[in-house]
């Protein structure tokens, strides 16, 4: 069964602290954990970094870390402006773009 991170509407410097302790509980406690980023609206590069820290982390731990959809508006404006988007590779397209080669 897959545990549900829920990020709410704010994923940034203000509330990834929050966001930081529920997915180090989660990846402590469950194998699969699907985080829940269809409502964020407000979002920075600090989701992207903390989210792609936990993918690691899952990895080194066989376990899996996964987004419920694709990256919506406001964190794709960040990977985008980022420049995550430019070039990458296929398990980064999978994770945050679920695949999806228009973004």
């Amino acid at each position: 069964m897959t545990y549900v991170v829920g990020l709410g509407s704010r994923a940034n410097m203000q509330t990834i602290a929050t966001i930081c302790s529920d997915l180090a509980e989660a990846l402590e406690t469950h194998d699969a954990i699907t985080v829940d980023c269809t409502e964020v609206v407000d979002a920075d590069l600090s989701i992207v970094q903390l989210l792609e820290a936990a993918r690691g982390q899952a990895a080194r731990c066989h376990k899996t870390l996964a987004l419920a959809a694709p990256a919506g508006p406001a964190i794709t404006a960040v990977l985008e402006r980022g420049g995550f988007l430019t070039d990458p590779s296929p398990e980064f397209r999978d994770f945050w773009c679920h695949g999806d080669h228009s973004r």
